[in-house]
């Protein structure tokens, strides 16, 4: 309950003095992972309409959560966001007086006080978290490129005149090494995840394969790839997101098949919330970024759509499918 309390206050101070990070989307309200998807794939087709191409770097942090250095987030809590010393006082006392141990079968360790990361579960772990990783949008905003994060998934993304690459490419290179300088100095160590951050070039479908050169950091070459898993949605470079959809329908499709096998042993209304947990939410996992695709892509989630009703209602396959709807 205290928690609670804490947290609706602190929410209520950043947004009256304006001082919630603008390009967060995690742990908001009235922010989702589908308003950042929205707004990421609304650049990149005004990039593209603009005749212009746009890279896209997704950047991962390795336990980012667990790195979380106590008396740092508690001097930035100070100087960046100006909370006053009583409140840092009680937010320390938050932070430090606890014990932790680990039990391995009927061994427990001997408790002590962790020096790093937020206490996993809680209310306040994630605002922590999220007042803790502002300043690099700062660092991002000095080298002019867009931004946007959803926790510790960093986006960044900039256009690129086919004419000039090289331009464009040196200054994605310069944000990223800043933004990586960023987490590890003064014992951050918050460290991004070269092996799982991926490069990719967004073009009209009009546009003849560019050369692109390679990124590197952390002296890992990344390879830039014909789509990415961004926020749990496959992007491919020319934003068709067939890919996407053909993986959603597998998805649905495997879950219709497996509850297709018990639904004889269940009631009318536990089968209706099988489907509905099991296929309907994967259909509707942001689909406002599909508006504006041709039928024959849509066609094929309202084929999933279709049977998953059939499963329901025991409507026959050549049977109109308008009144079980």
């Amino acid at each position: 309950m205290i928690e609670k309390v804490v947290a609706t206050q602190t929410y209520n101070y950043l947004e009256v003095y304006n001082l919630m990070p603008t390009m967060q989307s995690a742990y908001r309200r009235h922010h989702s992972i589908e308003m950042t998807l929205l707004r990421v794939t609304s650049d990149i087709l005004r990039t593209i309409d603009c005749r212009q191409d746009i890279v896209l770097v997704l950047l991962d942090l390795s336990a980012a959560f667990d790195t979380i250095d106590h008396t740092i987030l508690v001097e930035r809590l100070e100087s960046y966001f100006g909370f006053s010393k009583l409140t840092l006082c009680w937010f320390r006392s938050y932070l430090e007086i606890r014990r932790q141990s680990i039990i391995i079968g009927d061994q427990v360790s001997t408790p002590c006080a962790p020096r790093y990361g937020v206490p996993q579960g809680s209310i306040l772990g994630p605002l922590r978290f999220t007042l803790y990783i502002t300043p690099p949008q700062d660092v991002i905003a000095l080298h002019n490129l867009n931004s946007l994060f959803y926790a510790d998934d960093t986006q960044l993304y900039i256009a690129s005149d086919p004419a000039n690459q090289a331009l464009s490419l040196t200054t994605l290179r310069s944000c990223i090494e800043d933004v990586m300088r960023w987490n590890t100095q003064k014992k951050k160590m918050l460290r991004s995840n070269a092996e799982k951050t991926e490069v990719i070039l967004f073009t009209s479908w009009f546009t003849k394969t560019p050369n692109f050169e390679k990124l590197s950091f952390d002296n890992t070459v990344i390879e830039l790839t014909e789509s990415v898993h961004d926020l749990g949605v496959n992007l491919d470079k020319n934003l068709s997101l067939t890919y996407h959809i053909n993986e959603m329908c597998k998805k649905a499709t495997d879950a219709i098949r497996s509850v297709g096998r018990i639904c004889k042993y269940l009631t009318k209304e536990n089968l209706k919330l099988l489907v509905n947990a099991l296929v309907i939410s994967c259909l509707d996992y942001c689909n406002s970024i599909l508006y504006g695709l041709p039928k024959q892509e849509l066609d094929k989630l309202r084929r999933v759509q279709n049977t998953a009703i059939r499963l329901i209602t025991g409507t026959k396959q050549y049977d109109h499918i308008k009144p079980a709807l």
